[in-house]
């Protein structure tokens, strides 16, 4: 609040400039805050405290639960009992699956919204594949799988930094001669399908061109003397 920051400011000796709109009644914002009284601003700070309450423990009720049902592969994806997720609580539901969707697809929060609609294809038993922040989520009849969406991993080859190292499509980690480039495998054709894996988390697998034109694929046991170890999961 305005009086406690003053306090503040005042205590280590910082002046501060007003704005001299904050004072004046032609504007909505100072109207309804004059027509609040401090009993008012008093409750509404409690509900936001305890929203933020809730917040955080929803937040580690979704940690608990995958840290028990999530199996993490070395390939870069990851499965979760499809039932189980099923019968979460709604707002449990939505932080598992935003967190999923962080930990294996392109790393960026997604819209509320767009979490309720995939959960709510999940609940409805179909056996497809969808796809949101970059992450597939790919609906099997016991498990649903979840792995970086292809297509959304930028086009331009990434080149190992001059240390050996780089951490491509912040999901792996790699080690490889300075200067080789990096891109998805599944831009490359000719490659055989590995049945145990994915064809969707195939494609998304880290390609390292080495000299000679020769490649590395550490996920599929091709090539040598590079690694690429996955990194990113639940944060």
């Amino acid at each position: 609040r305005r009086t406690e920051l003053r306090r503040y400011l005042d205590r280590i000796g910082q002046g501060w400039i007003d704005d001299p709109s904050n004072d004046d009644g032609s504007f909505e914002r100072v109207r309804v805050r004059r027509a609040m009284r401090e009993d008012n601003i008093a409750e509404l700070a409690k509900i936001a405290a305890d929203a933020g309450h809730a917040a955080r423990e929803l937040e580690a009720g979704a940690k608990a639960w995958l840290g028990q049902e999530l199996r993490v592969l070395p390939e870069g994806y990851g499965t979760v009992p499809r039932a189980r997720f099923a019968a979460l609580e709604a707002e449990l539901r939505r932080r598992v699956l935003q967190q999923l969707i962080q930990g294996f697809g392109a790393g960026n929060r997604v819209d509320p919204g767009e979490l309720d609609h995939i959960s709510s294809w999940i609940r409805g038993g179909g056996q497809t594949r969808r796809t949101l922040g970059g992450a597939v989520i790919a609906a099997r009849k016991e498990i649903l799988v979840v792995g970086r969406e292809a297509g959304r991993i930028p086009k331009a080859p990434s080149l190992v930094h001059t240390s050996g190292e780089i951490l491509w499509d912040g999901r792996f980690a790699i080690t490889a001669p300075p200067g080789s480039p990096v891109v998805p495998i599944g831009k490359t054709k000719g490659f055989a399908r590995r049945k145990d894996i994915p064809s969707f988390v195939q494609a998304s697998l880290p390609m390292i061109i080495l000299a000679g034109w020769e490649i590395a694929v550490p996920q599929l046991d091709i090539g040598h003397g590079v690694t690429a170890k996955f990194m990113r999961c639940l944060r």
